[in-house]
C-alpha cells in the first residue's frame, strides 16, 4: 500500500500568504482524515499554521511598522511577475480580519489566531516578522509581544472556549 508523506510525517503546516486564511480548513480536514486512514490519531497528527505578521503595542504601530516591507516585497514580486504596484487597499484587506496578515496589538493578534484555531484545530502558529528592512527593536519587540501577550491570551482564551 502506498503511504501518503503527510500521513507518515505525523504534521503539516500551511503557508497562508493570502485570502481568508479560514479557507485552509478544507485542507486540514483532509490531512487529518488521511492521517487517520493510515493509523495516525489524536496526538499524531498535527496541523500548523504559517503566515505574515506583527504585533506592536498598538495596532496603528503595528500596520505602519509592517507596511514598508510588504510595499517593498510587493513591488520586487510584482516586477518579476508583471503585477501592478501595491496600495493601501490590498495591504488593509489581508492586515484586517478575515486577512491574512496577523498584523496588530496583542488582543487582536490573539483573538484573530483564536479564531482561525475554531476552524483548523491548529497546535502552533508561526509569523514571518520581518519582510525586509525593520528595524530590530520593532522586531525584538514583536517576539516579546508574541510570547509574554499574545501566547498568554490564546491559552486563556482557548481554555474559556473548552
Amino acid at each position: 500500500m502506498l503511504r501518503r508523506p503527510c500521513a507518515r510525517a505525523g504534521s503539516v503546516s500551511y503557508g497562508i500568504i493570502g485570502g481568508a486564511p479560514h479557507r485552509f480548513a478544507p485542507l486540514a480536514e483532509l490531512y487529518r482524515r488521511t492521517a487517520a486512514q493510515h493509523g495516525h490519531t489524536g496526538e499524531n497528527i498535527k496541523v500548523s499554521v504559517a503566515a505574515f505578521g506583527l504585533i506592536a503595542p498598538t495596532k496603528k504601530e503595528a500596520l505602519e511598522r509592517f507596511y514598508p516591507g510588504w510595499y517593498n516585497l510587493n513591488v520586487e514580486m510584482g516586477k518579476l511577475r508583471g503585477w501592478p504596484a501595491p496600495d493601501d487597499r490590498a495591504y488593509m484587506a489581508q492586515a484586517e480580519a478575515p486577512g491574512a496578515y496577523y498584523v496588530g496589538d496583542p488582543d487582536d493578534v490573539a483573538e484573530r489566531i483564536v479564531h482561525l484555531h475554531g476552524y483548523l484545530g491548529h497546535m502552533r502558529h508561526f509569523l514571518q516578522m520581518d519582510l525586509g528592512g525593520l528595524p530590530q527593536e520593532h522586531f525584538l519587540e514583536s517576539i516579546t509581544l508574541l510570547a509574554t501577550e499574545v501566547k498568554p491570551r490564546v491559552a486563556r482564551l482557548l481554555a474559556k472556549a473548552a
